[in-house]
């Protein structure tokens, strides 16, 4: 297999995985979920303008294209805003986990579009709300305050997805869907700002320094690393190395933030991220079938 493929994955998810613990970090300084959003996406925003620059991209779209991307642009703001929103009650570790269903989400939600969900998925969306199941602790162990934002942050970054997948948004280079996607985020989080007053726009500098690298980190190099391992390994096998990321959130959450590893929450996280991983090989057959039958029917034509 490819290593240079399975590398830049895995530190991908890492990265993914291990930035909250930043996000945590600004928290210090005074500032909410909104504010860390807001700046992540002005400073990811700038980056990637000028490496679109560098790059010569075009931020040319059809119209089509651009209602996809106001509407994916909202999504990817509230998903920040929600799963952003869980650290403060149930921690990194179990918000990363439980935002990490959105691969489930995905094929429920494309469902809409006609596609059959089939043996596998439909096991892989059993397994993935019986995971959800171990974090409602009735004893208050852990907050519905924190685990509705991480699951609700999962369904809009699935929306995202399909989106991205539905609408032909696949077809823009990836700095420059990026970029638009930032900026989308620099103006509706203002505007959500005038009814919930929730942006602190004067931070102290290390508060911006710790968001700035959230930004370059997570928007940028994460970003680009996944493309990477995409284009050496296939989505299929990359999103299996994917799962780095909310083992690095609930490890991350451990060794720096002193969270608790309950085992109700660790059996949950253990059944979720094998429902995703089932989910994924499935996905990987599937595609391998098709390819097998398209070549099949080429040579018999």
């Amino acid at each position: 297999m490819n290593s240079k493929g399975i590398a830049a994955t895995v530190v991908s998810a890492m990265l993914f995985g291990g930035t909250p613990v930043l996000v945590s970090m600004v928290y210090g300084y005074g500032a909410t979920p909104e504010t860390v959003s807001f700046y992540r996406a002005v400073f990811a925003a700038v980056i990637l303008l000028t490496l679109c620059a560098i790059r010569r991209e075009s931020l040319r779209f059809t119209k089509k294209q651009l209602a996809a991307i106001v509407l994916a642009g909202i999504c990817v703001a509230a998903t920040n805003v929600l799963l952003y929103s869980a650290y403060d009650h149930i921690g990194v570790g179990t918000s990363t986990t439980l935002h990490f269903l959105y691969p489930v989400f995905v094929v429920a939600g494309c469902r809409l579009f006609g596609e059959k969900i089939g043996k596998t998925r439909g096991v892989a969306l059993i397994a993935a709300c019986a995971g959800m199941a171990f974090f409602l602790d009735p004893g208050g162990g852990l907050a519905l305050a924190g685990i509705v934002p991480a699951v609700v942050s999962a369904v809009t970054y699935a929306l995202y997805m399909i989106l991205v997948d539905k609408f032909d948004l696949k077809s823009i280079p990836p700095f420059s869907l990026s970029a638009a996607l930032m900026l989308v985020g620099c103006v509706f989080l203002p505007i959500y700002n005038l009814a919930t007053n929730r942006i602190v726009y004067i931070l102290p500098a290390p508060a911006f320094l710790l968001i700035a690298a959230v930004a370059l980190l997570a928007s940028v190099c994460a970003v680009v690393l996944l493309q990477i391992g995409i284009r050496q390994l296939g989505s299929g096998t990359a999103s299996i190395f994917c799962t780095f990321e909310p083992l690095t959130g609930v490890l991350f959450g451990c060794l720096f933030l002193q969270e608790r590893l309950t085992l109700r929450s660790a059996l949950g996280s253990a059944v979720i991220l094998g429902a995703v991983t089932l989910l994924t090989l499935g996905e990987r057959a599937q595609e391998k079938r098709n390819k097998e039958s398209l070549t099949y029917g080429t040579s018999q034509n």
